[in-house]
């Protein structure tokens, strides 16, 4: 029974990932080139894990195992994600056109805004149970 579990979960692992990169391509043939520019300088980017250690040391005085380095790298990257996001509706609702820079001020106001709401409302943790 057991192995018989392991093989229905596999399966559905296998035929779950088909469907998430066709989603994904759907997703991205709808993309306007600006969006389209930004998705690529997302998945481009990454934040500097030296950096990030020595940050995470001098706040916590404890060190960072390398997959507790990669998990805190894609936390951080969300985060600025989030910011990034919330600065852009900012900017929007000052009526700056979509093309120009962000600025100061409405990284600020989106970290307030953030800050404010106690949460992030877009982060839903997901958990995975194996059999």
């Amino acid at each position: 029974m057991e192995g018989k579990l392991t093989r229905e979960s596999r399966d559905l692992n296998n035929s779950s990932k088909p469907l998430d990169e066709t989603s994904m391509g759907e997703l991205l043939k709808i993309f306007t080139p600006e969006q389209l520019t930004r998705y690529e300088c997302y998945r481009r980017s990454s934040l500097s894990k030296p950096a990030l250690r020595r940050i995470f040391n001098s706040i916590t005085g404890a060190s960072l195992s390398p997959n507790s380095l990669i998990v805190l790298a894609a936390v951080c990257k969300l985060y600025i994600g989030q910011i990034v996001e919330s600065a852009r509706e900012v900017a929007s609702s000052y009526e700056v056109p979509d093309l120009d820079p962000l600025e100061v001020e409405h990284v600020q106001e989106a970290h307030r805004r953030i800050q404010a709401c106690g949460t992030f409302e877009k982060f839903k943790v997901i958990r995975t149970t194996k059999l």
